[in-house]
């Protein structure tokens, strides 16, 4: 009966430690604005870890999460090519047609960040060369960085965020 009345009194002093009351009004903190639960705790304890936060119950990782990206609560849209990276909402998608990145990007109601335009036979997989262009404007058929008879304008990659 030693033991178990040992064992019962180290796991009720863990529970108090770690689920005490941070002045919050509750146990364990709360989720006022997305921030970690006992994010500001005297005790520093922090049961996501640095990049997550607890929203509703469940840690996520704000940098990737589509569904708690850059905090609990933003979303990003659903939809082919549409994801988290460092924070923000992203659109990425390889542009064949003759808009621009910037149009292309607007039209799903996003602002476009960068434009990649690869040049040479990138359906082999071997571009010769990739170069950021302007989003505003569609790359030139042949590019002066990109030397060689077979460099001509392929594909570009649009990369854009949400406004």
């Amino acid at each position: 009966m030693g033991i178990r009345s040992a064992w019962l009194a180290v796991t009720l002093g863990v529970c108090v430690i770690a689920c005490g009351d941070d002045g919050s009004g509750g146990a364990g903190g709360g989720n006022a604005g997305g921030v970690s639960a006992g994010a500001g705790d005297a005790g520093g304890f922090d049961p996501c870890g640095d990049s997550a936060e607890l929203c509703d119950g469940t840690c996520r990782d704000i940098t990737s999460d589509p569904d708690a990206c850059g905090g609990c609560d933003t979303k990003c849209p659903p939809g082919t090519g549409r994801t988290c990276r460092d924070q923000q909402c992203l659109l990425e998608f390889l542009h064949l047609s003759d808009a621009d990145c910037a149009t292309s990007c607007e039209l799903e109601g996003y602002v476009c960040s960068s434009a990649v335009a690869s040049y040479g036979d990138t359906f082999s997989g071997s571009p010769l060369c990739e170069v950021e262009v302007p989003c505003e404007s569609m790359p030139p058929a042949m590019h002066p960085d990109c030397p060689g008879e077979d460099a001509f304008y392929d594909q570009m990659l649009c990369t854009c965020v949400l406004p």
